[in-house]
């Protein structure tokens, strides 16, 4: 089985049915939640609650790979903010695809006897197909063109394989954006490591406006600002976010816990 990673060429995949992609994003999921329980179908439903920071160039990867391959994982530590990405890029791309985008999230899925079910449940079929298992459900998306994101596949890596593989070969016109902490292992997979954002280097002092450029500092004053109204970037608190930021190895949930615990602690030094 091959495994195609970022830096390569896909090759294996299930032959593509020529869409062409366009794309542009807007932000899902609260920072303010560490654990998120998300099991709506679709995603017209949810709304923006915090923006977006950084992540430009994972987002063009994500569009180049799925725009040539079929299937694509993004991997990573948990908290790097593979969900955020996945899902930004899915409301951005939902009309394009006949079909709509549909959203299945394993989050709280741990039995592999509720995998098809959920599915189902997804694409708005009759919960009866849930019950014949991976195969059959896979058959049920012949016909559908979509754009399918399998969120949070480490708790289900074996079934998720089976079903991506099972879904695309039966579905040509189906393509599936999965987020997992390790990777599917299936033919024509590809996948994009999601790191950490930017953070500024060790032992230079760099000036709150240099500082701006790095997108875990963007990320805390953002969040940080949402709750302390006025909150700046300055020369009283510039050293001690960009070490903050370094401490937190540039996590975006990390960050975003901190940036929102603002309210309590003083963001300088004392």
């Amino acid at each position: 089985m091959r495994v195609t990673h970022a830096t390569e060429t896909c090759t294996g995949q299930p032959r593509s049915n020529g869409r062409q992609w366009t794309s542009a994003i807007q932000p899902i999921r609260s920072a303010k939640t560490v654990v998120i329980m998300f099991v709506s179908s679709a995603l017209e439903s949810l709304s923006e609650t915090t923006s977006y920071v950084g992540r430009r160039h994972e987002l063009a990867q994500v569009r180049s790979f799925l725009s040539r391959s079929r299937l694509l994982t993004l991997t990573g530590v948990g908290g790097v903010g593979k969900t955020r990405l996945a899902r930004r890029f899915a409301t951005e791309v939902r009309r394009i695809f006949p079909d709509g985008v549909r959203l299945v999230d394993f989050t709280s899925i741990c039995d592999g006897r509720s995998f098809a079910p959920t599915v189902v449940e997804a694409f708005g079929l009759p919960e009866c197909i849930g019950d014949a298992g991976i195969d059959t459900v896979a058959k049920e998306l012949a016909n559908k063109q979509s754009l399918l994101v399998l969120d949070n596949c480490e708790h289900l890596v074996e079934a998720c394989a089976k079903f991506a593989d099972a879904a695309l070969r039966a579905a040509p016109g189906l393509r599936i954006l999965a987020t997992s902490r390790e990777t599917l292992s299936i033919l024509g997979e590809c996948v994009l490591p999601v790191p950490s954002l930017s953070v500024p280097p060790v032992g230079v002092t760099l000036s709150p406006a240099a500082l701006d450029e790095y997108d875990a500092v963007r990320l805390f004053v953002d969040r940080a600002d949402a709750l302390v109204y006025g909150f700046v970037l300055d020369d009283r608190n510039a050293a001690a976010v960009a070490t903050l930021c370094r401490r937190l190895d540039g996590i975006p949930l990390e960050i975003e816990i901190a940036g929102f615990g603002c309210g309590r602690y003083r963001c300088t030094r004392s």
